[in-house]
């Protein structure tokens, strides 16, 4: 589905559906202000070949950044997400203004200095207005773009040059999913746990050959 239109196809619900619609990546709730946090069976049923870890703001200002950056880092390093991985942060309708803009800045800046950049989500009506600081010791800017919804129903990324990711139709119906597309530069920046399970597999597959040829007599090997 990559780049089938242009980007790559997402989706979000708080709770995952029995069933995932085929998309190339997955949205997954990691803590904060979500009705659900995502388990560990419900991220590995995930059809999508990349994941999205979020984190749905719950406080305001500086200290409740840092301390939610921290949950959020938590979460990385138990899943063993590497850095590098992006991480979306979602703040709904704040307005870049006082504590909540202090919670941006601080939240942003903890997770980029240990190598993970974000993309911040909300209204139109105010994510735009949240500057992108660049940080010297991470090496790119916190946030580094925005995701806005722009209920369109037709699959797109608004235009705006630091927008990364579009919701573009909401859950309707028998749906209850949000449908997104990313921009195509984000796939190697988005988490793909199944490559360390791969390796994992091959590891422990190399690791019994080797078991198995320490038996052989040495004059067939």
């Amino acid at each position: 589905m990559i780049d089938s239109p242009p980007g790559l196809t997402g989706y979000d619900a708080s709770t995952p559906p029995a069933t995932p619609p085929v998309t190339d990546w997955a949205l997954v709730y990691a803590g904060g202000n979500t009705p659900h946090v995502w388990t560990d069976a419900e991220i590995y049923a995930q059809g999508a070949r990349a994941l999205l870890p979020t984190w749905v703001a719950l406080g305001t200002g500086e200290q409740a950044g840092r301390a939610e950056a921290a949950g959020m880092l938590a979460w990385l390093s138990r899943h063993h997400v590497p850095p590098g991985s992006l991480v979306l942060a979602d703040f709904e309708a704040r307005a870049a203004i006082g504590e909540a803009r202090a919670y941006s800045d601080h939240f942003c800046r903890a997770l980029a200095r240990r190598g993970y950049p974000t993309v911040i989500y909300g209204s139109l009506d105010t994510i735009l207005s949240y500057p992108l600081l660049h940080d010297t010791s991470a090496g790119f800017t916190a946030p580094l773009g925005y995701a806005v919804a722009d209920w369109t129903g037709v699959p797109h990324l608004f235009d705006h040059r630091n927008v990364l990711i579009t919701q573009y139709r909401p859950a309707t119906g028998a749906e209850r999913w949000d449908l997104d597309l990313a921009a195509s530069h984000l796939l190697g920046m988005l988490w793909q746990p199944w490559q360390r399970l791969l390796r994992m597999q091959l590891d422990q597959t190399r690791s019994h050959l080797d078991e198995a040829l320490a038996f052989l007599p040495r004059h067939l090997l």
